[in-house]
């Protein structure tokens, strides 16, 4: 069976030589884009998207998705919206085709803070926003994944099921990173999974350590976290999940700590010690 691995290519180096030299000297086939030289996709240099298109056409490495930002903005700013919806995606959408990607990842919108008393769960506006992309998407052969991300309107995994469900589009799955789920403990993220596990195309990698008054986590190698990620993997294989595991390593030196986490992550699959 083919191995089911890929990585977000910047969390080697923008650098898309450098990038590639990692790829080749770890065997990794296939891979996401996010900021890529001086932008983030869809912005790309000539140079860089010619060297795409190579990659594209030799299926070496595989192109899985593009993760352009999109709502990562307020609900209520419809200027960011707009713009999201009319330039933004339309040109991830142009560039996904043109790679083969089959995916391209969304966010569930960053309320402002303080959150009025009398505001809904869910924003109509964030549901408008994303019915209207996930047809968009679908039309141009492409699915829409919605990452969480803590302090969004999804974060947990209950949260993006119950999001996914009420936009309630087919087109519409999610990319599903534990370690974006705020709560980090076994039981919450195994309860989150098992929530979210119908509509799960797409899984982040990454690991850390949660601090008080911090949002994020520090971040470091998978086994030096709080996610138990031997028994997360055990528990998406119960589930039946079959599409890639997606390093987003997150943590500095970026060549050496990718290379870390790729090391782990096999040596999990395989069963052993890392």
């Amino acid at each position: 069976m083919a191995e089911r691995i890929s990585i977000v290519t910047d969390e080697i180096s923008r650098d898309l030589a450098v990038c590639r030299a990692f790829l080749d000297r770890h065997r990794v086939r296939a891979v996401e884009l996010r900021c890529v030289g001086e932008g983030r996709v869809p912005d790309l240099e000539a140079g860089d998207r010619q060297t795409l298109r190579a990659w594209a056409r030799a299926a070496d490495p595989v192109i899985l998705g593009v993760s352009p930002g999109l709502f990562k903005c307020a609900p209520d700013d419809p200027a960011a919206i707009h713009r999201h919806l009319t330039q933004t995606l339309p040109r991830a959408l142009d560039l996904a085709r043109q790679l083969g990607a089959r995916f391209v990842v969304a966010f569930s919108f960053e309320p402002r803070v303080p959150v009025p008393a009398n505001a809904p769960p869910v924003p109509a506006a964030a549901l408008d926003a994303l019915g209207a992309a996930a047809p968009a998407t679908a039309h141009a052969g492409v699915t829409l994944l919605l990452e969480n991300e803590p302090g969004f309107l999804a974060s947990t995994g209950e949260e993006t099921a119950a999001l996914l469900a009420a936009v309630g589009h087919e087109n519409l799955w999610a990319n599903w990173d534990p370690a974006n789920a705020g709560d980090l403990g076994r039981d919450a993220l195994a309860a989150g999974l098992e929530a979210l596990a119908p509509r799960v195309a797409h899984v982040h990698v990454k690991n850390g350590r949660s601090v008080a008054g911090r949002r994020f986590p520090v971040y470091g190698p998978l086994t030096a976290g709080d996610i138990d990620w031997p028994a997360h993997l055990a528990l998406l294989d119960t589930l039946g999940y079959a599409g890639h595991l997606g390093i987003e390593t997150h943590y500095e030196p970026l060549l050496e700590a990718s290379a870390t986490v790729l090391t782990e992550l096999r040596a999990m699959r395989a069963g052993g010690s890392p």
